[in-house]
């Protein structure tokens, strides 16, 4: 009886040894996956970043571009109206026959 004591108090130390080892690399592995996180994290937010300043620097070209091209647009429409003689004989004329009509 006394050799079965033994051998159940040799098995509990193993275990209990067991269990520190276990609880040793459990908090390793935390720290690993700690470790592994924070540096996603950084790689994340440099990609982010470089996408972000990519696209910016993207849609400031093309609203320079359409700004531009609208300024233009707008210039040549405005000379095209300057350009365009006006008939006011044959307006008036509209004008009293729509009026007279009415």
């Amino acid at each position: 009886m006394a050799v079965s004591f033994q051998v159940i108090g040799h098995l509990i130390e193993e275990e209990t040894k067991a269990e520190g080892l276990i609880a040793e690399a459990q908090a390793e592995a935390n720290k690993r996956i700690s470790q592994a996180r924070a540096q996603a994290d950084e790689a994340y937010k440099a990609e982010y970043e470089k996408i972000i300043t990519r696209l910016e620097e993207t849609h400031a070209a093309q609203t320079e571009t359409i700004n531009k091209n609208y300024d233009s647009q707008l210039q040549e429409y405005r000379a095209k109206l300057l350009d365009t003689p006006l008939d006011t004989q044959a307006f008036n004329g509209l004008l009293k026959k729509l009026l007279a009509a009415r």
